[in-house]
């Protein structure tokens, strides 16, 4: 017995010193493009949008760190997932070395139907830029990772300001914690569909876990990850999540 409690002790004692703390994104906006979809989850849909996630300078260091990694192209059926992970609160200088790779299967049959008949593929590209900070975890989808030179064209700056106020208009000062919107970015102006986030959480344990692989450097590198961790909810809302 005293052995099972003193493990117990040692186990609670490392996983609090390991323990980072978080915020739940209770707003999920989903951006779409001709051939990228852009899913921003935070705390404050308004204050942290499309623009605050998309600057050149980010978007720059992404850009620098794949390039010094070689990646297998996914087979047809496959999503490469690269993450990017701080749980700070805002730009980190990432290497090579933080960053995870993983493939996994998609469906490309998963749309969202409106009621004016617009799609969006749920599951959309064959690769996801995959970004997380305390307050905001940002998915890029794009079928190229060239394609990611978009972000520094005119027109998606255009794009980013059309996206702003298509939020505040339908917004504004009734805005409200737990929003999920999707806005359509593929013609002249933005268009947006928006849902009311009615489901209630509870406290609860989390585990998670994923297999990467892949060439950095000439070196064929592997990694197994695991996460335990715990959330705690308020008036129906997640607050924090200690992992």
């Amino acid at each position: 017995m005293k052995t099972i409690i003193t493990v117990l002790l040692l186990f609670i004692i490392s996983a609090s010193a390991l323990s980072m703390e978080g915020f739940h994104k209770g707003d999920t906006v989903r951006y779409k493009f001709d051939r990228m979809l852009i899913e921003v989850a935070s705390t404050d849909a308004i204050q942290k949008g499309l623009a605050a996630e998309t600057n050149a300078d980010r978007i720059k260091q992404i850009q620098t760190i794949l390039d010094e990694i070689t990646i297998l192209p996914p087979a047809e059926d496959e999503r490469i997932t690269i993450t990017f992970k701080e749980m700070g609160d805002d730009l980190y200088a990432w290497n090579f070395k933080e960053v995870e790779l993983n493939r996994s299967k998609r469906n490309t049959k998963t749309l969202v139907v409106f009621e004016d008949g617009t799609t969006f593929e749920k599951d959309y590209g064959r690769y996801c830029i995959y970004l997380s900070f305390k307050a905001v975890v940002t998915k890029i989808y794009v079928d190229d990772l060239a394609d990611l030179n978009r972000l520094f064209e005119d027109s998606f700056r255009t794009k980013e300001g059309q996206a702003e106020e298509c939020l505040k208009a339908e917004f504004g000062e009734k805005y409200k914690k737990g929003l999920s919107a999707w806005i359509d970015l593929r013609g002249d102006t933005a268009k947006g569909y928006f849902q009311d986030n009615m489901s209630k959480n509870l406290d609860m344990l989390i585990l998670s876990g994923g297999i990467g692989s892949g060439w950095i450097k000439n070196t064929f590198v592997s990694d197994i990850n695991f996460r335990l961790g715990v959330s705690f909810t308020k008036k129906g809302m997640f607050k924090n999540i200690y992992a």
